[in-house]
């Protein structure tokens, strides 16, 4: 092959091992949340509040702050992976990285699972896309419709929203 080959075949690796880390960064999220929603919520930093301070014996237990945080990070490696799927992909224009930032702004362990789930299958949705597995078309039906665009006036990496559809760039006027 020629150099040109082995890079476009390199670039092609990295974007699949890339929309696989993805995948598995967002499925290792749902399950750990799946299998501990006592731990996240509006109430879970009360508990984990009183579990911090009186070493376990009341709120949360040491295992359940291990879990909590393990939940805060698994949130942040899949916002992470996303991004590097998208510059994976060549995909790192502003629509990609606000789509990313819309699905995950806000979100933390003390987000409800409901609202953690349905965010999950919006970045699962983009993941898909990216790696090219569903166009864009397929990805916005799979998104929840409860996701809210930007208020009008507010500012992401440098652009600012005017209004309309957040995923198109002639919704950003640059600052």
């Amino acid at each position: 092959p020629t150099a040109q080959q082995e890079k476009a075949q390199a670039a092609q690796l990295a974007k699949e091992q890339a929309a696989q880390d993805t995948l598995f960064n967002i499925r290792y999220a749902q399950d750990l949340i799946n299998k501990h929603k006592n731990l996240v919520g509006v109430y879970a930093p009360l508990a984990a509040t009183a579990g911090r301070y009186s070493g376990g014996a009341l709120g949360m237990s040491k295992a359940d702050l291990a879990n909590r945080g393990e939940i805060a990070r698994a949130i942040g490696t899949v916002k992470s992976s996303l991004i590097a799927q998208a510059k994976a992909s060549g995909q790192s224009g502003i629509n990609t990285i606000s789509e990313i930032n819309q699905a995950t702004s806000g979100l933390d362990e003390n987000s409800s699972a409901e609202e953690l789930s349905g965010a999950l299958k919006t970045m699962e949705a983009i993941a898909n896309r990216n790696a090219g597995k569903m166009s864009s078309t397929q990805a916005a039906k799979a998104t929840p419709s409860k996701m809210k665009p930007p208020a009008v006036g507010t500012i992401k990496n440098g652009y600012k929203f005017i209004g309309g559809n957040p995923a198109d760039k002639n919704s950003w006027r640059k600052i």
